[in-house]
C-alpha cells in the first residue's frame, strides 16, 4: 500500500474517533464564553446531536443536527440542521468552511406570527396567523450577509388590537441582498384584503417597512390604519423603522 493510502486511512480513522466525540465535550471547550448565544443541554456526538440554542430574546429547543463526516476531508463542515421547538419548525442544509464561511440552502422555517410582535408600529398590538420563510441561499462571511435569496409568506394574516381582531389575509414578499449590500424585498398580495403595495429594507441593523394600502376598507380596519397611517385622499401611506441589533449588511 503506498504512502497516500496509509495516510488516507489515517485520516478517515481520525475523523471517525473526531465525530463520536461526545458533542457537550467540544462545544464546552471550542465555543467561547458569549453573552448574545449560548448552547445547553447538549446531547449525542459531533456527528449526531441536539443541543438547547439561547440568546437574549429567543430560545429554541430540540436543535437537531446531522454531519457528514467526509466532508472534512474536502475542508469543510456540512449537515442537515432541524428545529422541532412546539410551533417553531426549521430545516436547512447547512455548510461551513474552514475559513469561517456559511452557507444556508434549501432552509424552511415556520413560526407563529405573534414570535415577532415587537416588530409593529405600536404597543399592544398582536400578529395572528403563520409566517413562513423559503430560503433558497444564503451566504454569510466576514460577519455580514453577502448572498440572500428567499421568499416570505404571512398566511391567514391578523392583527389584534384593543378593538378587536382585524383580518387581512395572505401576503408574500420576495427578498434579496441588492447591490447596496442591503436586504430588500417588495410585498404583495396573495389573498389580501388591503391591495397593500409595500416594500421592506433592513440595512444598517435597521427594519424599515413603507407602504399604502386602499381606504376603501370595511370601518374597523380602515380605523386600525388611521392609528399610524398618513391619508394622501386616495390611499393610507405608512412608514416605520425598528433596529434589529445584530441583524442585517
Amino acid at each position: 500500500m503506498s504512502k497516500r493510502w496509509w495516510f488516507l486511512a489515517a485520516l478517515m480513522l481520525l475523523i471517525f474517533v473526531i465525530i463520536q466525540v461526545p458533542a457537550r465535550v467540544v462545544m464546552q471547550r471550542v465555543l467561547p464564553a458569549n453573552p448574545a448565544f449560548s448552547l445547553h443541554n447538549i446531547n449525542g456526538s459531533l456527528w449526531q446531536g441536539r443541543a438547547d440554542v439561547m440568546t437574549p430574546k429567543i430560545t429554541l429547543h430540540n436543535v437537531q443536527w446531522t454531519m457528514y463526516p467526509l466532508h472534512l476531508i474536502l475542508g469543510r463542515v456540512q449537515a442537515d440542521i432541524v428545529i422541532d421547538d412546539g410551533d417553531v419548525q426549521a430545516s436547512a442544509d447547512a455548510r461551513i468552511g474552514f475559513g469561517g464561511a456559511l452557507l444556508l440552502r434549501e432552509v424552511s422555517v415556520s413560526l407563529p406570527a405573534n414570535k415577532l410582535d415587537e416588530l409593529l408600529p405600536m404597543r399592544g398590538l398582536q400578529m395572528q396567523g403563520e409566517l413562513h420563510a423559503d430560503i433558497s441561499e444564503l451566504r454569510f462571511a466576514e460577519q455580514q450577509i453577502q448572498h440572500l435569496q428567499a421568499q416570505l409568506q404571512w398566511r391567514d394574516a391578523a392583527v389584534r388590537t384593543p378593538m378587536g381582531t382585524t383580518e387581512l389575509g395572505a401576503y408574500r414578499a420576495d427578498v434579496a441582498r441588492d447591490e447596496a449590500g442591503a436586504i430588500a424585498g417588495d410585498i404583495k398580495d396573495i389573498d389580501g384584503v388591503l391591495d397593500l403595495q409595500g416594500k421592506v429594507v433592513i440595512a444598517n441593523q435597521t427594519l424599515s417597512f413603507s407602504g399604502s394600502v386602499k381606504r376603501e376598507l370595511p370601518d374597523h380596519v380602515l380605523r386600525f390604519f388611521k392609528m399610524f397611517a398618513r391619508d394622501n385622499g386616495s390611499r393610507l401611506e405608512f412608514n416605520f423603522n425598528r433596529p434589529l441589533p445584530g441583524v442585517g449588511p
